[in-house]
């Protein structure tokens, strides 16, 4: 009887260690939920980077003005940016890096030329269309 407690002890260790290891590996909520958290955060550096770059500031200063309190439109305005040229701006840079992307989708054989062409003209997917780019805060 010991022995055969003994064994199912183990073997539920066994099965535990290999769990939480699994777990480990992919995140709480397994397939990639810790990449997931990883790439949240390089979006969101790109978009302060992409909105210091319309203003005429560092990343970190920009970063440094927020966490001082202020919010997006008072530091575009202290830089002079008002609010249309600075969606015209962004709308031009997500533009360019639609471009980009498509490119390299057909260079890859993933969409053909035409279908770019189509994405580019109706802006779909890249936040060509609606012309918000985060002004009320700082996001």
């Amino acid at each position: 009887m010991k022995k055969i407690l003994a064994y199912a002890l183990l073997t539920i260790g066994t099965v535990g260690l290999v769990g939480a290891g699994v777990v480990s590996a992919h995140g709480l909520f397994g397939n990639g939920a810790g990449e997931q958290s990883v790439n949240r955060e390089a979006r969101h550096e790109n978009r302060i980077e992409n909105k210091a770059g319309v203003l005429g500031l560092s990343a970190d200063e920009l970063k440094a003005k927020l966490a001082d309190g202020k919010i997006f439109c008072e530091i575009a305005e202290e830089q002079g940016v008002d609010k249309e040229q600075f969606r015209e701006q962004m709308k031009e840079q997500r533009t360019q890096r639609a471009q980009e992307k498509l490119s390299q989708m057909v260079a890859s054989g993933k969409i053909t030329q035409e279908q770019a062409d189509e994405w580019l003209k109706n802006g779909k997917g890249f936040g060509l269309k609606n012309g918000g780019a985060g002004w009320r805060s700082g996001r």
